[in-house]
């Protein structure tokens, strides 16, 4: 008799924390999908990056040798607040670290970084069910040639950067909206 009692005790138990875990449509949810639907319809929004992926982990293994325990490896890097991108429609701004393989590196080592202006760039967007993709191509930025991002309805997205002179790189974060300048 205890015995039936603990099978559907657990039974309710296991019935119950599925159903707290599962996909909610809360309306909060909701609210948080139709920000992010206008903002990514309007073309103007930031994007925040919270972690970069770089592409080489041997150089990035190599670097950070000296920093980590033995055996550990680098595989991402958690940013600091305010490293990202601002997308209006005639301007794209655009601040992030880099972590991997220049192949045409300046002197200037803050020059090094994806940090550059563009008002020739063009956007070509494409719509799914649980996210949206842009594919933006600079015009008028020596050695960038395209930016990736998939926005997802919950407002999270992903970032991968090409270019002509450095290995490929990519960023984790999330967007909002863009605040007006004074």
């Amino acid at each position: 008799m205890k015995k039936q009692v603990y099978i559907y005790l657990l039974a309710a138990l296991t019935v119950i924390s599925v159903i707290s875990c599962a996909a909610s449509n809360k309306p909060t949810d909701i609210a948080k999908s139709e920000e992010v639907a206008k903002l990514v319809n309007q073309d103007s929004y930031t994007f925040i990056a919270t972690r970069a992926y770089p592409m080489d982990q041997s150089t990035i293994n190599n670097v950070m040798s000296a920093m980590r325990p033995a055996g550990a490896a680098a595989t991402l890097f958690d940013l600091n607040y305010g490293y990202g991108f601002k997308i209006q429609p005639n301007d794209l701004s655009v601040d992030l670290p880099y972590f991997g393989r220049i192949f045409t590196p300046s002197m200037d080592t803050s020059r090094n970084g994806l940090k550059f202006s563009s008002k020739k760039f063009t956007i070509a967007k494409k719509e799914s069910k649980k996210k949206i993709s842009y594919t933006i191509n600079v015009n008028d930025v020596q050695n960038i040639q395209t930016l990736y991002i998939d926005v997802y309805n919950n407002g999270r997205a992903f970032l991968s950067v090409n270019a002509n002179d450095r290995q490929p790189i990519s960023y984790d974060g999330y967007i909002k909206a863009t605040k007006a300048e004074k």
